[in-house]
């Protein structure tokens, strides 16, 4: 009685082949469902350090906390940004959370309005909740042209997505 076991190269070769090109078929239609995703979820985690920034500020209660835009490519776009409390000398600053935007994804300075009144790339948030300058932050997919964006209203500031 010969029992065979196991399978044959020409077997997993085959296979392989099948699984690449089911794959490569597929790729095509999820593409646009990836990009998507890829702004979306950058949009929901600026929204989410937005409003950790506001949190820290109000716990801390006699500090400032800011959220600084980074790597501006001389074309208005920012890649990165960066959330620190403010001491009271440079010293005394701290570093919150560093975040880098996925590629081709960007904060648009163009789009967005926290640079118009005070032409900086900056927002403060304060201990009593509130954001200076109110306003409205825009992020671009370059790939895709998709635009999604966040509105910081003035008072006790409420953070929210628009949809477009």
């Amino acid at each position: 009685m010969n029992s065979k076991r196991g399978f044959t190269l020409i077997e997993i070769l085959f296979t392989v082949f099948l699984i690449i090109m089911m794959l490569s078929l597929c790729y095509p239609k999820v593409k646009p469902y990836i990009l998507k995703d890829r702004l979306s979820l950058s949009c929901e985690e600026l929204i989410g350090d937005l409003r950790y920034a506001k949190m820290q500020a109000i716990c801390k209660n006699s500090t400032s906390v800011r959220v600084i835009f980074l790597n501006d490519n001389g074309k208005g776009e920012y890649n990165e940004y960066l959330i620190y409390a403010i001491g009271t000398n440079i010293s005394s600053s701290m570093v919150l959370k560093h975040v880098k935007l996925p590629k081709n994804v960007f904060i648009s300075r163009n789009k967005s309005t926290f640079s118009i009144l005070n032409s900086e790339n900056k927002l403060t948030f304060y201990p009593k909740g509130n954001v200076n300058p109110p306003c409205t932050i825009t992020l671009v997919d370059k790939e895709t042209g998709r635009e999604e964006a966040i509105t910081l209203t003035i008072g006790y500031t409420r953070i929210m997505k628009v949809n477009r």
